[in-house]
């Protein structure tokens, strides 16, 4: 005696494939996501260097500041952005911006806040910090 299935529906599409949907659906979710995130950063990076004058006015203030000449030296030199840190607000028009600053005497970091208005960079603070021998921070602009 055989019995025959005929009168049992099939199963629907998703409860036959599930074992891969789920997993398939979640790496998809996630490419996405740090898709999303790596822009913003990758953004911001290109932001703060296809424009040098944004570091280069901050290092001329920090080479006219006597406080940091005699620290660092007189020949001071920004390092590059990539080593920093940057964190972009409004759509690009706000950036924090942390970049290396090295002289003959010493290095630091030298960290920028700024805006963009008609596509030129404004400096809202530039501080200067140096770690050793001690912690210590010249405050350049505020």
């Amino acid at each position: 005696m055989s019995y025959n299935n005929e009168l049992l529906p099939p199963k629907l599409w998703f409860y036959r494939n599930w074992k891969w949907i789920v997993p398939v659906t979640f790496v998809a979710l996630l490419l996405v996501f740090v898709f999303i995130i790596s822009k913003d950063i990758i953004t911001g990076m290109g932001t703060a260097m296809a424009d040098p004058e944004l570091i280069e006015k901050a290092k001329e203030k920090a080479q006219n500041n006597t406080e940091v000449t005699s620290i660092f030296g007189t020949e001071l030199e920004a390092g590059s952005i990539i080593e920093g840190d940057v964190l972009i607000h409004e759509d690009g028009k706000t950036i924090r911006v942390t970049v290396p600053l090295k002289g003959n005497k010493g290095s630091g970091m030298i960290d920028i806040y700024a805006h963009r208005s008609d596509k030129k960079w404004i400096h809202d603070s530039i501080d200067v910090r140096l770690k050793k021998p001690e912690k210590h921070t010249i405050k350049l602009l505020r």
